[in-house]
């Protein structure tokens, strides 16, 4: 089945079911292949999706700030994001560093990123990437947190497109296989239209900053992988994923330290 033929909502919807564990309604895909081309033609939906998720743990913490004090609204926050993404990106984050760093070989770091079990380095990264994105959260003002939380995770869907088109997969099978093909044009437009969109309406020109800042993120990540398993998996791609936001994040935070004039003035 080819991209063109996989239509813009199936298209939404595979995002919105690969990434989250909300019941988006889709057609069902006829058989594998069918489901390998819906896959592929999604990834230009990511961003649009991270920013449902990012609109759904900015009004938790919005609502739950109402009533209680900012730190126990971002681990409310934090924990919605969580349950609506299933810990997906953690989890490919925890997989990475561990196989990353946990291993001697190529071959040993891909069989322990397979492995479902945590080892201490990816306990220890999900543990401080938590207390770094609540503590940033709970840092911003209120006006700054909710904008600067869609935008993060907007930005942070959107990396994954240049991973995919620059760097190799570094196995054939596996979620990261599935879409590690360079994204189309109609893929790149939308992703692109959905950034300059909802960045720009939400954060003004603090959105190019946060992009910038997340896109070196994905680069930084991309370097490592490429160099120590010869390049991206799907925990590669969650990975990259998951640190872009909480860079995004602390790139908010930054800006409204320094005073920086941004969409209140």
């Amino acid at each position: 089945m080819s991209r063109s033929a996989v239509r813009p909502w199936d298209q939404f919807a595979t995002a919105a079911t690969f990434l989250t564990r909300l019941p988006v309604p889709a057609r069902p895909a006829k058989d594998a292949d069918e489901h390998a081309a819906r896959l592929h033609a999604s990834v230009g939906w990511f961003p649009l999706v991270g920013a449902v998720v990012g609109a759904a743990c900015a009004g938790t913490f919005w609502l739950a700030g109402q009533v209680f004090p900012p730190l126990v609204a971002a681990v409310l926050a934090a924990v919605v994001g969580a349950l609506v993404t299933g810990a997906f990106h953690e989890d490919g984050l925890a997989d990475t560093v561990d196989g990353l760093w946990g291993g001697w070989s190529q071959e040993r770091r891909l069989e322990i990123m397979r492995d479902s079990r945590i080892g201490t380095y990816g306990t220890l990264v999900v543990v401080l990437s938590s207390l770094l994105l609540v503590t940033t959260l709970a840092s911003l003002p209120m006006a700054y947190a909710g904008r600067g939380l869609v935008v993060a995770h907007l930005v942070s869907r959107f990396v994954v497109l240049p991973m995919l088109a620059l760097v190799p997969p570094a196995r054939d099978d596996g979620h990261g296989a599935s879409v590690a093909r360079p994204p189309t044009a109609a893929s790149w437009l939308v992703a692109a239209l959905t950034v300059v969109v909802v960045g720009a309406g939400l954060l003004g020109w603090w959105s190019a900053v946060v992009l910038v800042a997340a896109l070196l993120t994905a680069a930084g990540v991309s370097a490592v992988a490429r160099r120590k398993v010869g390049g991206v998996t799907g925990d590669v791609l969650g990975a990259a994923n998951h640190l872009a936001m909480l860079v995004g994040l602390l790139v908010v935070l930054a800006l409204v330290g320094q005073g920086a004039p941004g969409p209140f003035g």
